[in-house]
């Protein structure tokens, strides 16, 4: 299947800077020493989400709804495939259920890893939901480079590990009874998921020692990928394709993947 074209690495880079809050915006906020703390590394996240994810896949409009959200943790998006509309902003799980998601059928949810700010969580769902043909809950899992070093301390991808830990949390609340055949899929980590849940894939590129590293120990990896480092960038070598990963799962699996 042929990559779908986009504005480029470049161009979307550009957006996302001409887009960032201006100083006034900063000064009228709530917390107007936070966001100018802050702001710096905003503008720095674009640059390191280009760097992991495939950003080319976001075009400019979207961008410009994706901007003043760049560093917001915990917000949800709304990804369709593209050219099947444009993604949705949606600052909290009330907002998703107001607005967004209980009107939308969803059927997978995609929680990007180390550096994610929204930019690169909007780029990583839009590659699964090219993949599916379907709409992608996602969520932003952090503020991008504020998050980095504190990651890679310690020792696991993000994304999977906010699923990991969510899991858990549910089996504690005895509220996970119905999920038990929930399909997931961890790309570039293998990280220990609750007994109950048995439909596990783990993706890892084969030259990814990071991913080798933050990874549980005694965790087999199901799918390794040749040539494929830990960005998922299809403008740079060695990276993931996870659009590719995602369509052949599909194939294999058919619909026990969005169980």
């Amino acid at each position: 299947m042929e990559q779908p074209s986009g504005p480029g690495t470049p161009r979307v880079l550009v957006a996302v800077q001409l887009q960032r809050n201006s100083a006034a915006e900063v000064v009228q906020s709530d917390k107007p020493l936070r966001e100018a703390m802050l702001e710096g590394l905003r503008r720095r996240n674009a640059v390191l989400d280009a760097l992991f994810y495939d950003v080319k896949v976001i075009s400019p409009r979207e961008t410009c709804t994706l901007a003043p959200w760049l560093a917001h943790e915990g917000a949800l998006l709304i990804v369709p495939p593209t050219g099947a509309g444009t993604l949705c902003v949606c600052p909290d799980i009330d907002a998703f259920a107001a607005g967004g998601g209980a009107g939308t059928r969803i059927l997978a949810v995609a929680v990007a890893g180390v550096g994610s700010s929204a930019l690169g969580t909007a780029a990583f769902a839009r590659n699964v939901a090219d993949a599916f043909g379907e709409p992608v809950a996602a969520l932003v899992s952090g503020y991008g480079l504020a998050d980095m070093l504190s990651e890679a301390a310690g020792g696991h991808s993000k994304g999977n590990l906010v699923i990991a830990e969510a899991l858990y949390a549910l089996r504690d609340a005895h509220a996970d009874e119905h999920l038990g055949e929930t399909a997931i899929v961890t790309i570039s980590a293998a990280i220990a998921m609750p007994p109950r849940y048995r439909n596990i894939i783990d993706v890892m590129g084969e030259a990814d020692w990071f991913g080798a590293m933050n990874s549980n120990f005694g965790i087999g990896v199901e799918y390794r990928l040749k040539d494929a480092g830990q960005h998922t960038n299809t403008e740079l070598r060695w990276h993931l394709p996870v659009r590719e990963v995602m369509s052949a799962l599909r194939r294999e699996r058919g619909s026990a993947l969005l169980h």
